[in-house]
């Protein structure tokens, strides 16, 4: 692309294809950038450029994006997570299964206030163990939102899984912005 170059662009839903802008701008420089308007939040967009010769038009190619929250539970940061039951290291750990489902629910606020699509937590129900491959789904859904950079590790099938493991996923999940 040149200074003077007419740039289409091309905005449709994703899935849907139902187009919403289809403009056409004259490039200043060999690189151009659009903001565009109206977009409806938390939605999948596929976006196309291209430069226009004559009647048709050479495509860079698609590029898919999502619009983020305007800010989640009206534009406020959702309050810190706090467990109602006593962790604490070398004691038995008893979070109830709504309390663990409330705190998976805690993490969606935060990455719908971050402009993020909810996490799909595996539910648990009375009874159930909370394994590794549910603590792995809380660790990964708060390693996108972090800003600290200080989530714990990953854990592994059979290892055990000790109280330091939810102090340090409620911190890290506290510490976003």
């Amino acid at each position: 692309m040149s200074s003077g170059d007419v740039v289409r662009f091309f905005v449709r839903t994703d899935p849907g294809n139902v187009t919403i802008i289809d403009e056409q701008y004259t490039a200043t420089s060999t690189s151009i950038t659009r903001t565009f308007e109206g977009l409806e939040e938390r939605t999948d967009y596929a976006v196309n450029a291209g430069v226009v010769t004559g009647n048709s038009t050479d495509w860079i190619g698609t590029q898919y994006f999502t619009t983020p929250s305007q800010g989640g539970s009206g534009g406020n940061r959702p309050d810190d997570w706090y467990w109602e039951s006593t962790i604490a290291s070398g004691r038995t750990i008893n979070i109830s299964a709504s309390e663990w489902n409330d705190f998976c629910d805690r993490i969606n606020e935060f990455r719908d206030y971050d402009g993020l699509s909810s996490y799909s937590f595996t539910r648990v129900y009375r009874g159930d163990p909370i394994e590794a491959s549910i603590v792995n789904e809380a660790r990964s859904a708060i390693s996108a939102i972090s800003t600290s950079g200080n989530v714990p590790g990953r854990v592994y099938s059979g290892d055990p899984i000790y109280a330091d493991i939810f102090l340090d996923l409620r911190d890290a999940l506290n510490e976003t912005s």
